[in-house]
């Protein structure tokens, strides 16, 4: 085995042992059994082989990564000065949420903006025509 595959498999083993404490002691009832299935869901990791032979590290890193983040976060995150990672990682958050909201069809918030503007811009405009005789309510309407 070559060193990053030693290191990454170092860094998985840390989080199993990290998140097996948590499942333990957490209040949250749920949180526990979500530790739980993260805890046998890495070691079903460790002890597969990546599809088609494929690069083992790669396979690794993508399918633990948040186990693996919070490990490196813990060791290196306080000798982190370079503040472009900040800014990169809060772009791609940024990036995937709004490809979320376009998935599941919600308006983006430019456009709900500019068509507030336009509604509060009739809601001005009628009322007016209306004092000036312009324009008429019909019956019922108001």
């Amino acid at each position: 085995m070559d060193n990053d595959l030693v290191g990454v498999y170092g860094d998985i083993s840390e989080a199993i042992r990290s998140l097996k404490e948590k499942s333990t002691c957490d209040p949250d009832p749920d949180k526990r059994e979500y530790f739980r299935k993260e805890v046998d869901r890495l070691i079903g990791l460790l002890s597969s082989q990546s599809p088609s032979g494929g690069d083992a590290v790669a396979y690794l890193i993508n399918h633990a990564r948040d186990a693996i983040a919070d490990v490196l976060d813990r060791k290196h995150g306080a000798s982190v000065t370079d503040h472009r990672i900040f800014e990169a990682l809060a772009r791609n958050f940024e990036d995937e949420y709004h490809k979320d909201m376009q998935a599941l069809n919600v308006v983006d918030w430019r456009m709900c903006g500019a068509l507030f503007r336009k509604i509060e811009m009739h809601l001005h405009f009628l009322p007016n025509t209306a004092a000036l005789q312009l324009a008429f309510c019909a019956k019922g309407i108001g």
